[in-house]
């Protein structure tokens, strides 16, 4: 019989890096379910500049022409601009 031993590569992706791949993927799960949530506010916005534009000047808003700073803060602090259109018209 003889006696089986990990080579110093085996045990590095032993030791390191499985416990390194499991959290990688539970880290990435974490973020991906925030974002997919049923009435969640965070995302990325489908709205273009111009829609809010349009949607915002169709009411009358004193917001009208906004659009492009809207979708700007949307990105900056990862909120549907959808969300954030809502509070606004």
């Amino acid at each position: 019989m003889t006696k089986s031993r990990f080579s110093p590569l085996e045990f590095f992706i032993l030791i390191v890096g499985i416990p390194c791949a499991i959290w990688a993927v539970m880290w990435s799960y974490n973020g991906v379910q925030a974002h997919i949530a049923p009435q969640s506010v965070l995302g990325v916005s489908f709205l273009s500049a111009q829609k809010i534009d349009k949607v915002l000047c169709a009411e009358k808003s004193s917001a009208c022409g906004t659009g492009q700073d809207i979708v700007n803060r949307a990105w900056q602090y990862d909120i549907d601009g959808a969300f954030l259109l809502s509070f606004i018209s």
